[in-house]
């Protein structure tokens, strides 16, 4: 599959029915009646009823690189304090990794990637790795969500289905690290039991300094399914993304 030249705006972009703040859906016809109102006329949010917000989370298709490569590039694009990576080392990616790394998000017992949609439509992405020196631990990374589907559980959805596919292939623990001055995300993690875990790392004023966050999982036996564990040279190469 060919993963380069892709108009990465295409994906995550809100549909016109559905880009109204706080998940409203707006009216396709109303013009008519945004003119016979007068601008004056103060709008009360609370009266206007608000329609399902359809958010749901599916794991990622071995064919998918495409889609995984404008998500991954959006989100580095939008937000790059919140990443380790960036554009430019991820541009340089070749097609037949993007490839690799679809059929593992979507196969592996300890690779694994989520896509959350809104309306049907991709609007975010989370992945869990286990670290090459530690079998027991999924880590969760690259995590994002497009800024028309924020503030409706989309983050809260990905973060779930992350644990529990971790608690599903036996890991342990989840890790994760975060942003120190990403307020928002820390309270997202801490809403399902992730708390801080030492000290934070990176270097004071470069806008890049990590916390790391845990949960504890209760041991269950691992549930087949997926593509065997890699050794710890294997997993080595696949580290965070």
């Amino acid at each position: 599959m060919n993963a380069t030249g892709t108009n990465v705006g295409a994906v995550a972009s809100a549909p016109a029915a559905i880009a109204a703040p706080g998940g409203y859906v707006a009216s396709l016809d109303g013009a008519p009646a945004a003119h016979a109102a007068s601008e004056h006329t103060p709008v009360d949010l609370a009266t206007v009823e608000q329609g399902p917000v359809e958010v749901e989370i599916r794991r990622i298709r071995a064919d998918e690189a495409l889609l995984l490569r404008s998500l991954r590039l959006l989100a580095l694009t939008d937000a790059p304090r919140a990443f380790s990576g960036c554009v430019g080392d991820e541009l340089t990616v070749a097609a037949g990794d993007w490839d690799r790394r679809a059929l593992d998000g979507a196969t592996r017992l300890d690779d694994y990637v989520a896509i959350v949609t809104r309306y049907g439509t991709p609007c975010g992405l989370a992945r869990a790795y286990t670290p090459a020196t530690a079998a027991h631990r999924r880590e969760l990374a690259a995590m994002w969500i497009a800024p028309w589907a924020r503030g409706i559980g989309a983050g809260d959805a990905l973060v779930e289905a992350v644990v529990a596919w971790s608690r599903q292939v036996g890991a342990r623990e989840v890790t994760l690290w975060v942003n120190l001055d990403n307020a928002a995300a820390r309270r997202l993690y801490e809403r399902h039991g992730f708390a801080i875990d030492g000290d934070p790392g990176g270097e004071p004023g470069d806008g890049r300094r990590w916390l790391r966050m845990t949960q504890t999982l209760a041991g269950i036996e691992p549930v087949g399914g997926g593509a065997a564990l890699d050794s710890a040279h294997g997993a080595g190469s696949r580290e965070r993304w």
